[in-house]
């Protein structure tokens, strides 16, 4: 565990700088991305769409681990407004809500390290912590929102090519259409026929002709 966990959550420089770094530290998990494909169907992923928009579903699809120094140690789950447990010879922290209840729960007995007549008032802020952890959750989701933007141009430029291939068919429908209209061509009688109508394939006399 690093002695001041918000430089973990800042990137080594000798790796890269900027979006570069970031695209190679966060590769979309493709098995996720394809899921996201089929089930957006072309509509706008938007909240209402996608109803996982969560820390969980953002980890997954962009294929990234939760670092260990930002779990909370009871609920392992990223820590959500860390608290250092001063007791705790191996200094570790957790969610606030997790030990606050954990100590009561317990009678005053630390859930993670076992310590006896431990109050909530001897808990710490651990503001180095609680940073890390949300310039954390903020890049994941920038990442997947990202991700979520690629599919949906993904899903534009699929939507022009059917288009076109339909444009493409009914041209070819109309195409053969006007070649079968032209190979069966009506020719008008005279006013003699009355009107009649008289095909290549019928004689004058209104026959058919022999073949």
């Amino acid at each position: 565990t690093p002695d001041n966990p918000s430089d973990a959550a800042k990137p080594d420089d000798s790796a890269g700088n900027g979006d570069d770094l970031l695209a190679t530290r966060l590769q979309p998990n493709s098995q996720v991305f394809q899921s996201l494909l089929t089930r957006a169907g072309g509509r706008s992923l938007s909240a209402s769409t996608l109803q996982e928009r969560t820390l969980p579903y953002a980890l997954k699809l962009t294929n990234t681990p939760l670092p260990e120094h930002l779990q909370c140690g009871l609920c392992h789950s990223v820590v959500q407004n860390a608290m250092l447990l001063p007791w705790d010879p191996e200094g570790r922290s957790c969610c606030e809500t997790c030990i606050r209840d954990g100590l009561t729960k317990n009678g005053f007995r630390c859930p993670l390290t076992g310590v006896e007549g431990v109050s909530p008032d001897d808990l710490l802020k651990n503001v180095g912590l609680r940073k890390a952890a949300e310039v954390f959750v903020e890049e994941v989701m920038r990442q997947m929102d990202l991700i979520e933007k690629e599919v949906e141009e993904m899903k534009r430029e699929e939507e022009e090519k059917e288009g076109e291939r339909k444009k493409k068919e009914r041209q070819e429908m109309m195409a053969k259409k006007k070649e079968r209209d032209k190979d069966g061509d009506v020719y008008d009688g005279d006013s003699g026929d009355r009107g009649v109508l008289i095909t290549k394939k019928m004689q004058p006399n209104g026959k058919n002709s022999q073949r």
